[in-house]
């Protein structure tokens, strides 16, 4: 599956920057670029935040990324994060829950889903659930909340205070509250809002969802629990979340943005895919052994979902560059699993534009890598790759002077037809053989899907010794071939 991210409300500014359009006013030409491109659209973003937590917009270090990002920014050129979000309501810039219905419908006829966010571990500070439903959210004893105001926050009118929502890693996000996974009441107010947000789109793209899990939760908050006698819970949430969505939609989408090795606990838990982030580290660090022991030992599973870029994360044409973020981008598409394509991966932008801005600056298509997606995509849509069988393949050296340890390959089966995946991920040429299991006698045609540039070889040649490749440095192939005699 490919699942195109879409910050929603720089789209619509792009679309018709004077009175930027609201989701369901989006014209249906627009809409069929992704369904093109994709198989499901993460419309990020979509919930309303509040601007009483503008004073967090513009500390430090966002200024500084802003003035990095759109060196002529304004004040009103700050919306704030999408991810404190006062409640599941439609923002107001972006329509009704009504329209979002209709763009669904209207994504599903084009045979794309619909993708939204979750955001499992905080919600806005100043949202009215506070007040609503206190225990919800994680209280902290006066006397150790007076001795750190970057952690814990009094809520107005309120004499009891509130943690604000964290990573164990890093400071506390300033313009949120946390939800409390250790009370009956914080779970229940994320599973009842879960329960509401399934039938209003094909999946969720939870942020950050490592952070519910028991042992996390318990480690990043312990000093606050043990005064307040929180006792950790029988179960993990995300066990009886998943759980009970998928009594009523049985083929509803948890897609986890997970790290630190959690991955395969959240897999366990129920989750459909999670990220791997350790795949784009091995590609950023060029590290080809560890990505070859990387998708080797975890390339089969269906289960994960890879990227060299997200809103997250550095653009690809810059922590990468030309050419090796294409080299990247093919092992990325062609691995089991599904695949992540950010908006602007594909004209090669290298902004990356802090989330709180509204407004992007122009930057030029680079043609080479539009080029790049232009071809191969299409190609992604070819059963080999939606219900076909992967198999790793090992490089071996095309002579004892040669080294193929920067060649990786790959082999897609469905039926008789079969796609090749080659990858040269160095600088250097680099040459070796690949054994394919080919029993025909004849001549076998490779067709680079790429390049349409056309390859005659012996099928005995390709069973043994193997088909010899000859890369300069991060080139790579895309065959197409058939086990049976033209």
């Amino acid at each position: 599956m490919r699942i195109y991210s879409l910050n929603t409300r720089i789209w619509l500014k792009r679309l018709q920057p004077e009175r930027p359009l609201r989701l369901h006013e989006v014209p249906p030409a627009a809409w069929r670029f992704f369904a093109e491109r994709s198989d499901a659209l993460w419309l990020m973003g979509v919930w309303q935040n509040s601007a009483q937590d503008a004073s967090c917009w513009y500390t430090a270090d966002l200024i500084s990324a802003y003035k990095a990002a759109l060196p002529d920014w304004r004040p009103e050129d700050v919306s704030g994060s999408p991810f404190a979000i006062r409640d599941y309501t439609v923002h107001a810039d972006f329509g009704t829950l009504a329209g979002l219905a209709r763009v669904r419908k209207h994504l599903n006829s084009m045979g794309l889903k619909l993708i939204l966010d979750f955001i499992p571990n905080h919600y806005s500070k100043s949202s009215p659930l506070i007040a609503a439903q206190p225990k919800a959210f994680l209280q902290a004893p006066a006397d150790m909340a007076q001795q750190d105001g970057n952690t814990f926050f009094q809520a107005p009118g309120s004499r009891a205070y509130f943690a604000h929502g964290r990573d164990p890693f890093f400071p506390a996000w300033q313009d949120t509250v946390q939800v409390n996974f250790f009370h009956p009441q914080g779970r229940e107010l994320q599973l009842k809002k879960l329960l509401s947000l399934a039938p209003l789109c094909d999946g969720l793209r939870c942020d950050m969802a490592m952070l519910a899990l028991t042992s996390v939760f318990a480690r990043t908050w312990g000093p606050v629990i043990e005064p307040m006698g929180l006792q950790a819970p029988a179960k993990e949430f995300w066990q009886q979340a998943i759980a009970r969505v998928k009594e009523f939609f049985p083929d509803f989408l948890f897609i986890a943005e997970a790290y630190w090795g959690k991955e395969p606990e959240l897999q366990a838990l129920g989750f459909d895919l999670t990220y791997d982030k350790s795949l784009l580290d091995y590609l950023r660090a060029q590290d080809c052994p560890g990505l070859r022991a990387h998708i080797s030992n975890s390339g089969g599973s269906g289960r994960w979902l890879r990227f060299i870029e997200n809103h997250d994360e550095q653009r690809a044409a810059v922590s990468l560059g030309y050419p090796r973020a294409l080299a990247a981008a093919l092992i990325c598409t062609t691995l089991p699993g599904s695949v992540l394509l950010h908006d602007g991966q594909l004209t090669g932008k290298t902004v990356h534009l802090p989330l709180q801005l509204n407004r992007e600056p122009g930057e030029p298509v680079h043609q080479e890598t539009a080029w790049f997606y232009g071809a191969l995509l299409p190609h992604l849509r070819h059963p080999a790759f939606t219900q076909g069988d992967w198999t790793w393949l090992e490089v071996a050296p095309a002579d004892p002077g040669n080294s193929a340890q920067h060649l990786f390959a790959w082999l897609w089966r469905y039926e008789e037809n079969m796609r090749l995946v080659v990858v040269n991920y160095s600088e250097d040429q680099a040459c070796g053989r690949i054994r394919l299991p080919v029993k025909r006698q004849d001549t076998v045609v490779l067709q680079d899907l790429l390049t349409q540039s056309l390859y005659l070889r012996s099928a005995r040649e390709l069973s043994s010794p193997g088909l010899f490749v000859l890369l300069g440095g991060f080139q790579c192939h895309l065959f197409a071939f058939s086990l049976t005699q033209a």
